[in-house]
Protein backbone atom coordinates (compact mmCIF):
# COMPACT_ATOMS: atom_id res chain seq x y z
CA UNK A 1 0.00 0.00 0.00
CA UNK A 2 1.43 3.54 -0.93
CA UNK A 3 0.99 5.89 2.07
CA UNK A 4 0.09 9.76 1.13
CA UNK A 5 -0.98 10.79 4.39
CA UNK A 6 -0.28 10.18 7.87
CA UNK A 7 -2.06 11.62 11.24
CA UNK A 8 -0.21 11.21 14.65
CA UNK A 9 -1.34 10.43 17.85
CA UNK A 10 -1.39 13.58 20.63
CA UNK A 11 1.16 10.74 22.61
CA UNK A 12 3.61 11.10 19.26
CA UNK A 13 2.23 15.04 18.76
CA UNK A 14 3.70 15.89 22.33
CA UNK A 15 7.03 13.87 21.83
CA UNK A 16 7.83 15.55 18.49
CA UNK A 17 6.95 19.27 20.95
CA UNK A 18 9.11 18.03 23.27
CA UNK A 19 12.20 16.92 20.60
CA UNK A 20 11.52 20.62 19.09
CA UNK A 21 12.14 22.16 22.51
CA UNK A 22 15.34 19.57 23.18
CA UNK A 23 17.30 20.09 19.90
CA UNK A 24 15.84 23.52 19.05
CA UNK A 25 14.93 22.91 15.78
CA UNK A 26 12.03 24.07 14.60
CA UNK A 27 10.39 22.08 11.86
CA UNK A 28 8.10 19.19 11.83
CA UNK A 29 9.32 17.67 8.28
CA UNK A 30 13.30 17.68 9.45
CA UNK A 31 12.72 15.92 12.76
CA UNK A 32 10.09 13.76 10.63
CA UNK A 33 12.58 12.61 8.15
CA UNK A 34 15.29 11.66 10.58
CA UNK A 35 12.39 9.72 12.37
CA UNK A 36 11.52 7.51 8.77
CA UNK A 37 15.37 7.53 8.02
CA UNK A 38 16.26 5.94 11.76
CA UNK A 39 13.13 3.48 11.15
CA UNK A 40 13.98 2.06 8.06
CA UNK A 41 17.78 1.93 9.61
CA UNK A 42 16.36 -0.24 12.14
CA UNK A 43 16.52 -4.38 11.81
CA UNK A 44 13.18 -5.11 13.70
CA UNK A 45 9.86 -4.43 11.78
CA UNK A 46 7.39 -1.76 13.67
CA UNK A 47 4.81 -3.26 15.74
CA UNK A 48 1.70 -4.00 13.68
CA UNK A 49 -0.20 -2.27 16.38
CA UNK A 50 -3.43 0.29 15.80
CA UNK A 51 -2.80 4.16 15.98
CA UNK A 52 -5.01 6.13 17.78
CA UNK A 53 -4.84 9.15 14.97
CA UNK A 54 -6.17 11.93 17.42
CA UNK A 55 -4.54 14.43 17.16
CA UNK A 56 -4.94 17.73 14.62
CA UNK A 57 -1.25 17.04 13.34
CA UNK A 58 -1.54 15.39 9.81
CA UNK A 59 1.37 15.08 7.72
CA UNK A 60 1.58 14.49 3.79
CA UNK A 61 4.39 12.03 1.93
CA UNK A 62 5.98 15.82 0.91
CA UNK A 63 6.64 16.27 4.72
CA UNK A 64 9.13 13.42 4.46
CA UNK A 65 10.25 14.26 0.77
CA UNK A 66 10.70 17.77 0.59
CA UNK A 67 11.84 18.59 -3.21
CA UNK A 68 12.31 14.62 -3.41
CA UNK A 69 8.01 15.23 -3.95
CA UNK A 70 8.03 16.65 -7.08
CA UNK A 71 10.31 13.39 -8.74
CA UNK A 72 7.52 11.15 -6.91
CA UNK A 73 4.72 12.94 -8.26
CA UNK A 74 6.22 13.23 -11.66
CA UNK A 75 7.07 9.05 -11.88
CA UNK A 76 4.64 7.47 -9.47
CA UNK A 77 1.71 6.34 -12.11
CA UNK A 78 4.26 5.40 -14.62
CA UNK A 79 6.43 3.41 -12.02
CA UNK A 80 3.34 1.45 -10.42
CA UNK A 81 2.35 0.73 -13.93
CA UNK A 82 5.57 -1.22 -14.61
CA UNK A 83 5.53 -2.71 -11.55
CA UNK A 84 2.16 -4.10 -12.10
CA UNK A 85 3.28 -5.24 -15.85
CA UNK A 86 6.06 -6.94 -14.75
CA UNK A 87 4.47 -8.44 -11.74
CA UNK A 88 1.25 -9.21 -12.75
CA UNK A 89 -0.28 -7.75 -9.12
CA UNK A 90 -1.40 -4.30 -8.47
CA UNK A 91 -0.81 -5.14 -4.58
CA UNK A 92 2.49 -6.26 -5.25
CA UNK A 93 3.29 -3.48 -8.10
CA UNK A 94 2.32 -1.19 -5.00
CA UNK A 95 4.91 -2.47 -2.14
CA UNK A 96 7.69 -2.65 -4.92
CA UNK A 97 6.74 1.63 -5.87
CA UNK A 98 6.93 2.28 -2.35
CA UNK A 99 10.10 0.89 -1.93
CA UNK A 100 11.85 2.17 -4.78
CA UNK A 101 11.01 5.17 -3.76
CA UNK A 102 12.22 5.07 -0.39
CA UNK A 103 15.59 3.53 -1.98
CA UNK A 104 15.63 6.49 -4.01
CA UNK A 105 15.23 8.90 -1.27
CA UNK A 106 18.13 7.00 0.86
CA UNK A 107 20.08 7.29 -1.56
CA UNK A 108 19.15 10.74 -3.71
CA UNK A 109 22.28 12.89 -2.31
CA UNK A 110 24.34 10.38 -4.30
CA UNK A 111 22.56 9.95 -7.30
CA UNK A 112 22.95 11.41 -10.81
CA UNK A 113 19.74 13.44 -11.03
CA UNK A 114 19.95 12.78 -14.97
CA UNK A 115 19.91 9.20 -14.27
CA UNK A 116 17.03 8.70 -12.09
CA UNK A 117 14.03 8.00 -14.40
CA UNK A 118 16.25 5.65 -15.53
CA UNK A 119 17.11 4.23 -12.19
CA UNK A 120 13.15 4.34 -10.87
CA UNK A 121 12.08 2.36 -13.75
CA UNK A 122 15.05 -0.52 -13.49
CA UNK A 123 15.11 -0.90 -10.08
CA UNK A 124 10.78 -1.25 -10.16
CA UNK A 125 11.23 -3.61 -13.14
CA UNK A 126 13.85 -6.06 -11.29
CA UNK A 127 11.94 -6.04 -8.36
CA UNK A 128 9.11 -7.08 -9.83
CA UNK A 129 10.34 -9.78 -12.14
CA UNK A 130 12.35 -11.31 -8.64
CA UNK A 131 8.90 -11.48 -7.41
CA UNK A 132 7.52 -13.47 -10.22
CA UNK A 133 10.39 -15.94 -10.59
CA UNK A 134 10.29 -16.79 -6.99
CA UNK A 135 6.06 -17.27 -6.83
CA UNK A 136 6.20 -18.20 -10.58
CA UNK A 137 4.23 -16.27 -11.62
CA UNK A 138 3.41 -15.45 -15.40
CA UNK A 139 3.78 -11.84 -16.37
CA UNK A 140 0.44 -11.27 -17.77
CA UNK A 141 -2.14 -12.73 -15.68
CA UNK A 142 -5.63 -13.80 -17.05
CA UNK A 143 -8.65 -13.69 -14.92
CA UNK A 144 -11.05 -16.37 -16.35
CA UNK A 145 -13.66 -14.45 -15.08
CA UNK A 146 -13.28 -11.19 -16.71
CA UNK A 147 -14.92 -9.85 -19.71
CA UNK A 148 -15.14 -6.13 -20.25
CA UNK A 149 -18.07 -4.31 -20.67
CA UNK A 150 -17.84 -4.14 -25.05
CA UNK A 151 -17.77 -8.24 -24.84
CA UNK A 152 -20.83 -8.57 -22.54
CA UNK A 153 -22.96 -6.33 -24.76
CA UNK A 154 -21.20 -8.28 -27.94
CA UNK A 155 -22.02 -11.78 -26.41
CA UNK A 156 -26.00 -10.35 -25.15
CA UNK A 157 -26.35 -9.21 -28.72
CA UNK A 158 -25.91 -12.13 -30.52
CA UNK A 159 -27.05 -15.86 -30.06
CA UNK A 160 -24.48 -18.68 -30.15
CA UNK A 161 -25.04 -22.27 -29.89
CA UNK A 162 -23.41 -24.23 -27.33
CA UNK A 163 -21.41 -25.39 -29.89
CA UNK A 164 -19.78 -22.25 -31.65
CA UNK A 165 -19.52 -20.98 -28.27
CA UNK A 166 -17.26 -24.10 -27.27
CA UNK A 167 -15.02 -22.88 -30.43
CA UNK A 168 -15.45 -19.10 -30.03
CA UNK A 169 -13.68 -19.65 -25.93
CA UNK A 170 -11.33 -22.32 -27.64
CA UNK A 171 -10.15 -19.87 -29.93
CA UNK A 172 -10.07 -16.66 -27.78
CA UNK A 173 -7.95 -19.25 -25.13
CA UNK A 174 -5.40 -20.24 -28.38
CA UNK A 175 -4.96 -16.69 -28.97
CA UNK A 176 -3.80 -15.40 -25.09
CA UNK A 177 -1.90 -18.73 -24.96
CA UNK A 178 0.24 -17.60 -27.74
CA UNK A 179 0.13 -13.66 -27.14
CA UNK A 180 1.74 -14.88 -23.63
CA UNK A 181 4.26 -17.15 -25.36
CA UNK A 182 5.68 -14.51 -27.51
CA UNK A 183 6.11 -12.09 -24.62
CA UNK A 184 7.31 -14.79 -22.74
CA UNK A 185 9.91 -15.91 -25.36
CA UNK A 186 10.83 -12.12 -26.71
CA UNK A 187 12.29 -12.07 -22.84
CA UNK A 188 14.38 -14.69 -23.01
CA UNK A 189 15.15 -14.26 -26.82
CA UNK A 190 16.42 -10.23 -25.40
CA UNK A 191 15.61 -8.36 -22.50
CA UNK A 192 16.37 -4.97 -24.23
CA UNK A 193 13.58 -5.76 -27.25
CA UNK A 194 11.28 -6.83 -24.57
CA UNK A 195 11.15 -4.00 -22.45
CA UNK A 196 11.02 -1.72 -25.28
CA UNK A 197 7.62 -3.55 -26.66
CA UNK A 198 6.01 -3.42 -23.38
CA UNK A 199 7.39 0.35 -22.62
CA UNK A 200 5.93 1.69 -26.21
CA UNK A 201 3.05 -0.84 -27.28
CA UNK A 202 1.94 -2.61 -24.07
CA UNK A 203 1.82 0.31 -21.85
CA UNK A 204 1.26 2.74 -24.55
CA UNK A 205 4.18 5.11 -23.30
CA UNK A 206 5.46 7.61 -25.97
CA UNK A 207 8.79 6.47 -27.88
CA UNK A 208 10.41 9.86 -25.88
CA UNK A 209 9.42 8.52 -22.29
CA UNK A 210 10.56 5.15 -23.22
CA UNK A 211 13.79 5.73 -24.45
CA UNK A 212 14.85 7.89 -21.08
CA UNK A 213 13.36 5.22 -18.89
CA UNK A 214 15.76 2.72 -21.21
CA UNK A 215 18.53 5.12 -20.38
CA UNK A 216 18.88 5.00 -24.41
CA UNK A 217 18.91 7.59 -27.45
CA UNK A 218 15.64 7.52 -29.14
CA UNK A 219 17.43 6.33 -32.03
CA UNK A 220 18.31 3.05 -30.34
CA UNK A 221 14.79 2.91 -29.36
CA UNK A 222 14.03 2.21 -32.57
CA UNK A 223 16.32 0.01 -33.65
CA UNK A 224 14.90 -2.15 -30.95
CA UNK A 225 11.49 -2.00 -31.97
CA UNK A 226 12.29 -2.96 -35.05
CA UNK A 227 14.32 -5.70 -34.50
CA UNK A 228 11.59 -7.09 -32.03
CA UNK A 229 8.74 -6.51 -34.36
CA UNK A 230 11.10 -8.32 -37.03
CA UNK A 231 11.65 -11.23 -34.92
CA UNK A 232 8.22 -11.54 -33.99
CA UNK A 233 7.02 -11.70 -37.14
CA UNK A 234 9.38 -14.30 -38.69
CA UNK A 235 8.85 -16.53 -35.68
CA UNK A 236 5.36 -16.37 -35.02
CA UNK A 237 3.79 -14.64 -38.16
CA UNK A 238 1.80 -17.19 -39.84
CA UNK A 239 0.45 -18.45 -36.47
CA UNK A 240 -0.61 -15.40 -35.35
CA UNK A 241 -2.44 -14.56 -38.51
CA UNK A 242 -4.00 -18.07 -38.59
CA UNK A 243 -5.39 -17.55 -35.44
CA UNK A 244 -6.73 -13.97 -36.68
CA UNK A 245 -8.05 -14.89 -40.01
CA UNK A 246 -12.13 -14.41 -40.57
CA UNK A 247 -13.27 -17.39 -41.91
Amino acid sequence: MIVKQIKLSSQSKDKLSRLKGKTGIKNWNVLCRWALCYSLHEDTVPTDIPINADSNLEMSWYTFSGEFNEIYEQYKNLILKAAYTYSGSYSVAEDITQDTFLKLYMGYDSMKKKNISSWLFTTAKNAALNYRKKHSREIFEIDENWDSEEDTEKYEAQVYSAEEQFLEDDLQKQRLELHEKIFTNLMEKNERWYDAIVLVYYMEMPQAKAAELMGIRLEVLHSLLHRAKKWIKKKYGTEYEEMNRED
